[in-house]
């Protein structure tokens, strides 16, 4: 049976760190990662004090809109901000209909967005959703190679959800605050490298 609380047959509940972040958190997740094995999406939000997981691939617009902003003022200043790459000069990978705003890097949002998802059903999921794809996006640059070695990356300098976020966070709270959140991370990842191998090793017997 998996654990109730993360949904995960391998429970990842011992690496949950708490971690106060001072910009809370949105994270859209799509269906498929919330049991996936190698998800880092419910790590984050468990850890983070100030997180919000919503799971879908389309949503209601009344219902993000809910999520997104605490009320309309809110909206009107646009100071919820979406992390997700700029794509704008590549056609094949953002076929989004509303101009791209990049938010300010010397400016402090009230609220991060991040989906967690693959790159292709990230996009999706960008697309599905137009009040997404107006909001201000923060992207990543100059991004050293991160450690998420038990998934594939769909380019070069490509950070799992829980990476993306931290570092984004980091310009505003520090990097310290986060170290824990990363250690625990690395835990992750050896948990099921080792849970593979001994899955791998008891076929092995029989």
């Amino acid at each position: 049976m998996p654990c109730q609380r993360c949904l995960r047959m391998q429970c990842l509940c011992h690496r949950v760190v708490q971690i106060s972040n001072s910009i809370p958190l949105l994270i859209i997740q799509h269906p498929l990662e919330l049991t996936h094995p190698k998800g880092s999406g419910k790590l984050l939000h468990l850890s983070l004090q100030q997180s919000t997981l919503i799971s879908g691939e389309t949503f209601d617009e009344n219902d993000l809109r809910a999520a997104l902003f605490a009320d309309d003022a809110e909206a009107a200043l646009a100071e919820t901000v979406l992390l997700y790459p700029d794509t704008s000069l590549d056609q094949s990978e953002d076929a989004v209909q509303e101009p791209l705003h990049f938010w300010p890097d010397d400016c402090r949002p009230q609220r991060l967005v991040v989906i967690d998802a693959t790159w292709r059903k990230s996009r999706k999921i960008l697309y599905a959703n137009p009040l997404l794809q107006k909001l201000p996006r923060l992207s990543l640059t100059d991004v050293e190679t991160g450690s998420y070695r038990i998934r594939k990356a769909h380019r070069e300098g490509q950070l799992s959800t829980l990476e993306a976020s931290v570092l984004a966070l980091s310009r505003w709270d520090g990097a310290a605050v986060y170290a824990p959140l990363l250690s625990a991370f690395s835990g992750l990842m050896q948990d099921y490298e080792d849970n593979l191998l001994a899955q791998k090793n008891k076929k092995a017997l029989t």
